[in-house]
């Protein structure tokens, strides 16, 4: 199951942080469980055209609301 996806750019050498919007059933289950342990699949492209792949866990936490009212001015 894809929680989420995305395509940029980086420069070589250099690093980037990237958001990505989680998918309906990806909010559902983070809704659930307030916790998870996802795979990551990063995939580079170098100027020669050779593909590079990288995988890592990432752990997800749900934001915990406060109750709190905030107010703009």
């Amino acid at each position: 199951m894809t929680l989420a996806s995305g395509s940029f750019g980086v420069t070589g050498g250099q690093a980037q942080a990237l958001t990505l919007r989680l998918s309906a059933a990806g909010r559902m289950l983070l809704a659930r469980s307030h916790l998870l342990r996802v795979q990551v699949t990063l995939t580079a492209h170098d100027p020669a055209g050779a593909t590079h792949t990288t995988q890592t866990t990432v752990t997800l936490r749900a934001v915990v609301a406060t109750g709190k009212v905030r107010r703009k001015h």
